[in-house]
């Protein structure tokens, strides 16, 4: 179960290839994870919202600090190719989910970045149904799009409060959506 789900490697045979090994990068399999629970209910979208908003806080505060011109530069790459007029709506998603990882890559914190990775992917389904559900596509990838450029900008500018400030507001902003009103 444990290979099934990307933890695990397991080679068949003799010599120092032979068994099962952990995978170097949990970020895919703990995705994997934790979409798992939350389709099962054992973390509501809520709590999912949350942690997202504490951890992208942090990883762009941290890049606005930490990254460099080569990861600065594949963001921007990211973010292009997010503008391009004839995306669609699930590659926007995939571009969205790596624009995203990839701050966190650069945040400096591999721990902080696995776990945004594995959070951001655990809604990566849900955001796309919602993207599909906007009534106004052009309109709505127009709008991220600018928000995602903010936010590399003030990255860019080493301006990691405002970045976590925007990004937060990104996050609570459309992807919010995901989550329903709760009854005061």
């Amino acid at each position: 179960m444990l290979e099934t789900i990307g933890v695990l490697v397991a080679h068949a045979g003799r010599g120092p290839d032979a068994g099962a090994r952990i995978v170097r990068n949990p970020d895919d399999a703990l995705g994997r994870l934790l979409r798992l629970h939350v389709a099962l209910g054992s973390y509501n979208l809520q709590d999912v919202l949350e942690a997202r908003v504490v951890l992208e806080r942090s990883s762009f505060e941290a890049a606005a600090a930490h990254a460099s011109a080569e990861d600065l530069a594949e963001a921007e790459e990211t973010l292009r190719r997010m503008q391009e007029p004839d995306v669609t709506v699930p590659e926007f998603n995939d571009l969205d989910t790596g624009f995203h990882v990839q701050i966190a890559r650069s945040s400096g914190n591999q721990l902080t970045s696995t776990l945004t990775s594995a959070v951001r992917e655990s809604v990566r389904p849900l955001i796309l149904k919602a993207l599909e559900a906007a009534e106004d596509w052009p309109a709505t990838a127009a709008a991220l799009n600018a928000e995602h450029a903010a936010l590399l900008t003030l990255v860019k500018e080493g301006d990691g409060p405002a970045a976590a400030d925007l990004v937060e507001q990104h996050i609570r902003g459309f992807h919010g959506t995901l989550v329903p009103e709760q009854a005061g």
